[in-house]
C-alpha cells in the first residue's frame, strides 16, 4: 500500500519530550523555617514558665491557713485510670477527718501531659461537684474543675520528677462535717467526650475511708486540704 504524504509525516515525527528539572529545595529555607518553629516553641515555653511563677505566688497566698485533712500515696506501678461522666463510673470518695471547709484537692498524674491524654476518647477537662455521704441524693458542698491547661501551667518549667501532683480547682463555702463520707463526682467533660485523667492509683486498699469507683480495693492518690469555717 502506497505511503501517503500525511502518514509518511506522522509516522517520522519525532515526539520532544519536555525535560523534568529536579526539584531544588533549598537547605538554608529549610533551615530557617524550623529554626523560626523552634523559636517560637522556646518562646512559648518561657511565657507559660513566667506564667506558672505568678500562679505559684497567687496560689501560695490563696493557701494560707489550710491544712491536710486526708490522704493516699500509695500507688501500684503501672495503674492508670481516668474519670467517665457516666453514672456509675464517675466517682471517688473520702471520709472528713476534720471539720473545715474544703478548700483544695491534689491528685497525682500518672506521667509528664501528653497529646494523647486529650484526644480520641479523652477530652482536655472535666468539672464536677462533692456530694455528702450518698452518691445519688446527697448535698452537694463544693464544685471542683481541671483542664488541659491548668496541667500545663503547673507543670510549666518542671523537671520531670516534679510533673505529678495536680491542683484540683476547688470552690466550696460549707464546711465538711467530721466522720461523714464525701464524694468527688465528675458531672462533665469537654468536647463530649467519655473520659479524662491519667491519673494514679493503688489496687491494694490502703485507704478504709473511701474507694474508686472501679472496685472496692482501688484508691487514687490523693490529698484534700481544708480551711476554718470563717
Amino acid at each position: 500500500k502506497p505511503v501517503t504524504p500525511v502518514e509518511k509525516n506522522i509516522s517520522s515525527r519525532t515526539v520532544t519530550r519536555p525535560k523534568i528539572r529536579p526539584l531544588k529545595i533549598s537547605t538554608t529555607e529549610t533551615s530557617s523555617k524550623i529554626d523560626l518553629n523552634s523559636q517560637k516553641i522556646t518562646e512559648a515555653k518561657k511565657k507559660l514558665t513566667e506564667k506558672r511563677e505568678k500562679w505559684v505566688v497567687d496560689e501560695k497566698k490563696r493557701r494560707v491557713g489550710e491544712f491536710l485533712d486526708q490522704s493516699q500515696e500509695g500507688f501500684t506501678n503501672g495503674n492508670v485510670t481516668s474519670f467517665s461522666h457516666l453514672k456509675n463510673k464517675n466517682w471517688s470518695s473520702f471520709k472528713a477527718g476534720k471539720k473545715g471547709v474544703l478548700s483544695t484537692i491534689e491528685l497525682a498524674w500518672s506521667t509528664p501531659p501528653h497529646e494523647s491524654h486529650f484526644s480520641g476518647l479523652y477530652g482536655s477537662s472535666m468539672k464536677g461537684f462533692i456530694m455528702e455521704e450518698d452518691d445519688e441524693n446527697g448535698t452537694i458542698v463544693a464544685n471542683w474543675s481541671i483542664s488541659k491547661d491548668d496541667l500545663m501551667l503547673q507543670f510549666a518549667g518542671l523537671k520531670r520528677a516534679e510533673q505529678n501532683w495536680v491542683i484540683i480547682n476547688v470552690i466550696s463555702n460549707a464546711q465538711l462535717q467530721l466522720g461523714k463520707t464525701y464524694y468527688m463526682v465528675c458531672e462533665n467533660i469537654s468536647e463530649e467526650k467519655e473520659w479524662f485523667g491519667n491519673f494514679s492509683f493503688s489496687d491494694k486498699n490502703p485507704y478504709q475511708d473511701g474507694r474508686f469507683w472501679y472496685n472496692q480495693n482501688h484508691d487514687l492518690m490523693f490529698r484534700t486540704y481544708v480551711k476554718p469555717a470563717k
